[in-house]
Order: C-alpha cells, then sequence, then structure tokens
C-alpha cells in the first residue's frame, strides 16, 4: 500500500476524496434557458442580499479568470513538490477542503521518511501536472509541524501550520470545519433528494495556489440516457453528513437535466459564463441568502418546465441571453473549444463575431452556432483567421 493510501485509511468516515480525468467537449446546456425563470423569481433576493452575505461556496469566490490554471485532483495527486529553487521537498499526497465554502484547507506533503506536513494553499506558487511549486524554502520545510498521520481531528493542528507558514488562519475557525480529503474519495456514492443513487464522484477540479475547489464531476448510475457523460456540480451543493455519506439536493430527473460533459471529449471549462450556469442550475439563490431573505428556491418541476426550444429567428431575449446561447450551442456541438481569442458580443438582437480563429473550420463552427441561434440575418462577422488577413461580412 503506498504511502498515500495508508494516510487515507487513517481517516475518518467523514473525509472523503477524488479521482478522475478532467474534460471539456460535448456540454448540456438545454438547462440555461430556465435560469432566466429562475434569475425572475430570485431577482428581488438578489438584490437585497450583500456582497458580505454570499457564502465563499458561491460562484462570487471562484477567480474566473484563472480558469485557464485549475487542474483535477487526478493530475496533482502524487505529483513532486519543489520550491522556488527547484529543490524538491516532497510529494503532494493528499488536499483537505470544506465542500460546503468550495475552499481548500490545507494540502498534505510527504518530505519522505516518516510523517506528512499539512501546507497552506496560499503557501503554493503554482500547481500543473508538469510541475508543482510552493513559495517556501526546503529549511521551512524542514522546521515544519509534522503529523505522523491525518486523522479526525486535524482541524486543530491547522492554525500552528498556518502560523509556521506566515500565512493568516482562515475564518470562521477551523474547528468547526467539516474537512473533506482528496485521498479516499474516488468512487464515492452521491445520493439524491429522495435518497436514490444519483452516481459516483469521478472528479474535483481545484485551484490550489487560491486555495479554491471550483466544480466537481460525478459518473451517473447507469439508465435515463445517462451513458457516456460527466455531470458537472458546484461543490457547496454537495452536502456531507457525519457518517461520511455524499448528497445532492436534487432528484434524479433534475439532476439528468443538468449540466454535463460527454466523456469522449477531453477538456476543461474556460469561460466564466459557462461555470455561473453550473453555479446557478444548482442554488439560484445561495442557501444562507434564502434563509435572510425569506425567499425560497424555484422547485426542479418548474425549472425543468421551463426549458424551451431554440427559435429559428431573433428570438425576444436579451442581449447576454443570445451570447450565452450562442456559447452554448458551439460547446453543444463539439466541434471547437471557445477559447479567448474569439469574442462573441451581442447589442440589440445582433451577434457580432471578432477576434481570430485558430483556422478555417472554427470559424465556420462559430459562425453556424451564430447563425442557428440568432438567425441569419442577425449575424455580423468580422471574424478573422490566423494567418489570413481578410474578414468576411455575414448577414
Amino acid at each position: 500500500m503506498s504511502k498515500g493510501a495508508k494516510i487515507a485509511s487513517a481517516v475518518m468516515q467523514e473525509l472523503v476524496c477524488f479521482n478522475g480525468p478532467r474534460f471539456r467537449g460535448h456540454f448540456n446546456f438545454s438547462f440555461v434557458w430556465a435560469l432566466a425563470c429562475a434569475a425572475t423569481v430570485c431577482a428581488g433576493a438578489d438584490s437585497a442580499v450583500s456582497a458580505v452575505d454570499k457564502p465563499s461556496g458561491s460562484f462570487e469566490a471562484v477567480d474566473i479568470t484563472r480558469l485557464d490554471v485549475v487542474q483535477s485532483w487526478s493530475a496533482l495527486a502524487g505529483r513532486k513538490v519543489r520550491d522556488l529553487n527547484d529543490h524538491a521537498v516532497g510529494k503532494l499526497e493528499d488536499v483537505l477542503v470544506d465542500l460546503s465554502r468550495g475552499e481548500i484547507l490545507a494540502a498534505i506533503i510527504s518530505p519522505g521518511g516518516s510523517g506528512v506536513i499539512p501546507v497552506p494553499p496560499a503557501t503554493f506558487h503554482s500547481a500543473s501536472k508538469e510541475k508543482i511549486l510552493v513559495d517556501a524554502d526546503q529549511k521551512l520545510f524542514q522546521g515544519a509541524p509534522h503529523l505522523s498521520e491525518v486523522r479526525s481531528g486535524v482541524q486543530s493542528d491547522l492554525p500552528q501550520t498556518y502560523r509556521h507558514f506566515k500565512q493568516p488562519v482562515p475564518e470562521p475557525a477551523l474547528a468547526a470545519r467539516l474537512l473533506v480529503s482528496a485521498a479516499v474519495l474516488a468512487g464515492k456514492p452521491v445520493f439524491g433528494s429522495a435518497n436514490e443513487m444519483l452516481g459516483q464522484v469521478q472528479d474535483v477540479v481545484l485551484d490550489l495556489p487560491v486555495g479554491r475547489v471550483v466544480y466537481v464531476t460525478i459518473q451517473p448510475s447507469a439508465g435515463h440516457g445517462t451513458d457516456g457523460k460527466l455531470f458537472v456540480v458546484p461543490p457547496a451543493a454537495l452536502n456531507v453528513d457525519g457518517s461520511g455519506k455524499l448528497s445532492l439536493p436534487a432528484n434524479r430527473e433534475r439532476f439528468v437535466a443538468g449540466p454535463y460533459f460527454q466523456k469522449a471529449f477531453s477538456s476543461d471549462i474556460l469561460d466564466g459564463e459557462l461555470l455561473k450556469s453550473i453555479y446557478s442550475y444548482y442554488s439560484p439563490l445561495p442557501v444562507a441568502a434564502q434563509a435572510k431573505s425569506g425567499q425560497t428556491a424555484v422547485p426542479a418541476s418548474s425549472v425543468t418546465q421551463a426549458v424551451t426550444p431554440i427559435p429559428a429567428s431573433a428570438p425576444a431575449r436579451s442581449d447576454s441571453e443570445i451570447t450565452k446561447a450562442v456559447m452554448m450551442e458551439i460547446l453543444n456541438e463539439g466541434k471547437v473549444a471557445l477559447r479567448g481569442d474569439v469574442q462573441i458580443t451581442t447589442h440589440q438582437g445582433r451577434v457580432k463575431l471578432a477576434g481570430t480563429a485558430r483556422n478555417e473550420r472554427e470559424k465556420q463552427c462559430v459562425l453556424e452556432a451564430a447563425r442557428k441561434v440568432a438567425g441569419p440575418g442577425f449575424v455580423d462577422d468580422t471574424l478573422l483567421v490566423k494567418g489570413k488577413n481578410t474578414t468576411v461580412s455575414s448577414q
């Protein structure tokens, strides 16, 4: 048994982990049309909730400018950790997170020999499958507090670790947090609101240097047209009880109608609007805010019934909804992956395409998606193709 497995076996049932690949590709965004209805119902409550009231696990806590550097736990597990002088300080064995707030509380590094070192996430300079760097030298690690094992109640050891690495101790108090371990959750079953098994945890996507869990992928149970799909949920949507049972506040009908990837296409979410849609689907209004505002979440039935087909001509929707619909159409087709070099904007119902496509195929895919959503007469194309200097006007 590896050291990581031995560490994991010492963790109580409430400590769980994630393991699996990263994905982008075919993405189901039919659910997005329901978000406008949910937003309408919750608009009054949202305006009454200040930024201070928003829980750490909400979308607003995610730095969308860093989506291109997030990594899955499976890509980081067991990787060597080095300081900025490229000296090895150990291996990344585990990550402890607070799912309810979408926060990483500590990374567990094995320096070799006995014991492990919990390290605050802000100590990390960068983290990728190629290299994990910490902004600390070997000497600081040698004097760091060691744990003989990761155990229940490890929260009480973390303040000393934060002080050693000269990082502020997180609030609320660590002792009150329910930590979730990234070394033992692979395959953990996820149950729905009717106690039915929805699937199993596949992976968790992390932004380690800023201490953020970005999203979680779930392998669904067989049936109901879910073959070949991986579903995506925000971390705060998952609840862990004292026995370690993992649950999602959605029945199977709503779960399978939610956002998913086609497993055959491997990539990431690089667009903040798409990530926001995932968070909105599972929590149109944060639970804490609901209690303060007296509002309740939109029932799943009213959300699923709000889904409507995409019209063939310019729709009576807001500009932002049209822009989002074009992006959804591109990703749903799965032929290309949206990147920052292509800009899609809408003004008074007309879609404008600008920037530079990587090739003619990408340009045509974007153009076809825009025409399908807005209508052929409502698309202005100034999109360049890399290596070419001409633009084409499309009506």
